[in-house]
């Protein structure tokens, strides 16, 4: 066994065995678990292909991402050197505890006072010195396999692994030193759905995160308008509570509002509306009081929560639809019955504005004291017009 020396450096760092060399995972945190897709689905028609030909389960299918780490941040290094292989894990959690990137480089010794061997290490699957591992996604026992960033969310006391993860199957991660003996770990690496991910961990460099926010494919565009729909006397809603989420799903004969609510902190289900009555913000976040953000479809053709879409004749999602990235969504409790609202974005920016049960919208509010409002389309987006200002759906004003 090779002895580790520990930098004297103004973070945390904590040396460790690992039990098992050939272990390629050590935080095994369950997957939160949610409803995070409906049960319709597109059309055959319109359905990507099958799922034997994407990328590894779970891993981001767009949005390419840029994170910063620094001393704020928590690094942990652990090592267990033998004549076989020699496995140095390097995982850097968010101060806050809301992600977590792990590595995995193979070195054939170390060096004393900086652990980590300077160099470029290759992302393959091949095991040999000098490279790092590429991941082979999420296991339902040992959790992500490096090397692999992924978002954490607290619920309950536990802490959870959310989706998308992003899994490293080519690239590099390149280790350098600077005069002073400080390491710089940058990650330059690409996942299984050709999604870019670059890491830099940096004392006294800067810590955040830059997501690339591309549409979501079938999502409505400008051309196609913005929504505003409101459900007449036939609809039909199913609430459902799942302790501290609950979907709801509104139907009619020709489309389909579906919902995911992450609960305030300490509400529970309503007694007649099931959902919490409140104002929730469209979020990917799975935060409490919030409402799932869409991630668009699935491999397989499945709609992620939360969207508006029409529905053919065979109960099928047409295209486009609306999936829902921004804004809010209000529940409220209108004569007894559930009433909802949503005054949201999607991921092409354009308004959609949907109505369920007997809801007080805010432009009501206003006429019935006499404010003098009207509606338009500029743009494909939908503006209210408030006493000569000028507001979008989610109530912000149009410059």
């Amino acid at each position: 066994m090779k002895k580790i020396y520990t930098l004297a450096l103004s973070l945390c760092m904590v040396l460790g065995a690992v039990a098992n060399p050939a272990l390629v995972s050590r935080n095994n945190y369950q997957l939160l678990p949610s409803l995070s897709t409906s049960d319709v689905e597109l059309a055959s028609s319109v359905k990507k292909a099958p799922a034997a030909t994407q990328g590894l389960q779970y891993d981001a299918e767009t949005g390419n991402m840029v994170r910063y780490y620094n001393e704020t941040d928590f690094l942990e290094i652990t090592t267990d050197y033998v004549e076989e292989y020699g496995e140095l894990y390097i995982d850097i959690m968010a101060g806050d505890v809301s992600d977590c990137l792990s590595l995995l480089l193979f070195v054939e010794d170390t060096v004393e006072f900086s652990i980590i061997p300077e160099g470029v290490y290759p992302i393959t699957n091949t095991g040999a010195a000098g490279t790092a591992r590429a991941s082979e996604g999420y296991h339902q026992t040992l959790g992500v396999i490096p090397c692999a960033y992924y978002p954490l969310m607290e619920q309950g006391g536990q802490l959870y692994i959310t989706t998308p993860m992003y899994f490293m199957v080519s690239g590099t991660v390149t280790v350098e030193y600077n005069e002073m003996g400080i390491p710089k770990i940058t990650v330059d690496a690409v996942n299984s759905n050709g999604v870019t991910i670059k890491t830099i961990f940096e004392i006294g460099g800067k810590s955040g995160i830059e997501m690339e926010k591309t549409p979501l494919k079938y999502d409505a565009t400008e051309a196609d308008g913005a929504l505003d729909y409101t459900y007449g006397e036939d609809a039909v809603a199913a609430a459902t509570d799942k302790g501290w989420y609950g979907t709801l799903d509104v139907e009619d004969a020709t489309s389909m509002l579906a919902l995911l609510f992450v609960y305030p902190e300490g509400a529970t289900a309503d007694a007649t509306t099931t959902i919490p009555v409140g104002t929730y913000t469209i979020s990917d976040s799975q935060a409490p009081g919030t409402v799932l953000a869409s991630s668009g479809v699935s491999s397989t053709g499945g709609l992620s929560y939360s969207f508006y879409g029409t529905v053919d004749a065979e109960g099928y999602i047409e295209v486009p639809i609306y999936f829902l990235v921004d804004g809010t969504v209000t529940v409220s409790e209108v004569n007894g019955e559930l009433a909802v609202e949503v005054n949201g974005l999607n991921s092409n920016g354009v308004a959609v504005h949907v109505v369920y049960g007997a809801v007080d919208t805010a432009v009501e509010d206003v006429t019935t004291v006499g404010g003098d409002i009207t509606k338009s389309l500029e743009n494909g987006q939908l503006v209210i017009i408030k006493n000569g200002v000028k507001y979008n759906a989610t109530g912000s004003v149009v410059k």
